[in-house]
């Protein structure tokens, strides 16, 4: 039985130097894009989840204010943090839902301290390790990932086959939007003038009207 639930989240948010500089270096989905990654670690008494999101430049513009409580225009480590715990087989069911309405990459890992993972549908290391490396061949077809049920009994390491099905991407629509924006992005060429502002207004209605569902586990 789970007795209580510790959640560890970590936010990782871009700094914005210039209004568009250095966007496909930092951000190789597009600049509209809020990337999660949850890494799971069970307990025998708690579930720690390591969350991470990879904002990128024009979501981190429109959610800082709802992180700068003060409004002082600076967002302090403490209004990070704020902004951003089994003793028998049991199921437990996660599923990230901040931000649904953004695209972008969702990944999600598991791993047992003290506890059995009984034939895992997700790996126990990330890819991306952790957002901070993207690979390559994935970024036309990004983690889909949003929810997983795990399966659970006492003692260590993995029963089963371990990942027996491919983990799911995005659909169409979201590598759609990934390759609209990296477009938007040359374009731009890290200058700001009245068409490029009327253009990312553009398809900012664009994908922000655009339905994002997706398969889910």
């Amino acid at each position: 039985m789970i007795h209580r639930l510790l959640v560890l989240v970590g936010l990782v948010a871009a700094v914005v130097v210039g209004p568009f500089a250095g966007t496909a270096l930092a951000h190789p989905l597009g600049n509209f894009t809020v990337n999660h990654y949850d890494g799971l670690t069970l307990f025998s008494d708690h579930v720690t989840d390591h969350a991470v999101l990879d904002i990128a430049e024009i979501p981190t513009l429109q959610d800082k204010p709802l992180a700068d409580t003060d409004g002082d225009g600076v967002i302090s480590a403490a209004e990070s943090s704020a902004f951003a715990q089994l003793d028998r087989v049991a199921n437990l069911s996660f599923s990230d839902g901040y931000r649904a309405d953004r695209v972008g990459w969702h990944e999600i890992t598991a791993v047992g301290n003290g506890v059995r993972l009984i034939d895992p549908q997700v790996p126990a290391t990330s890819v991306s390790d952790e957002l901070r490396r993207y690979p390559n061949d994935l970024l036309s077809s990004p983690l889909g990932v949003r929810s997983v049920t795990l399966r659970t009994q006492p003692g260590s390491g993995v029963t089963g086959g371990g990942l027996g099905v491919p983990l799911p991407t995005v659909g169409v629509l979201e590598r759609w939007s990934g390759g609209v924006t990296s477009l938007f992005t040359d374009l731009a060429g890290g200058a700001l003038t009245p068409l490029v502002g009327v253009l990312a207004v553009l398809m900012a209605l664009v994908v922000g009207a655009a339905p994002t569902g997706m398969p889910c586990w």
